[in-house]
């Protein structure tokens, strides 16, 4: 999966979970755009958001693949496989 910042949409934008501003960003393997912070684009990659954030981020985008039954409890949001990076 490739997520990258879009080009044709280099423009401020907020991010869907906390509200500051930042850019869009392609989610290749689905053609999704999701507007997120570095921190929250940072959790998503990681499969480790916040509840709070799955939650927001779900009701925005329904199930796409970072954030589908496999990797968060859809009742409670919690994270069940985050990826360690440092690896």
């Amino acid at each position: 999966m490739e997520i990258t910042k879009h080009p044709s949409r280099q423009r401020p934008n907020t991010c869907l979970v906390c509200h500051q501003k930042t850019l869009n960003w392609l989610i290749e393997d689905t053609d999704t755009s999701l507007s997120l912070c570095d921190k929250h684009t940072n959790d998503f990659i990681k499969r480790q958001l916040d509840p709070q954030a799955y939650f927001t981020l779900r009701a925005e985008t329904g199930v796409i693949y970072l954030i589908h039954e496999d990797f968060y409890d859809p009742y409670t949001g919690v994270a069940l496989q985050p990826v360690d990076r440092r690896s």
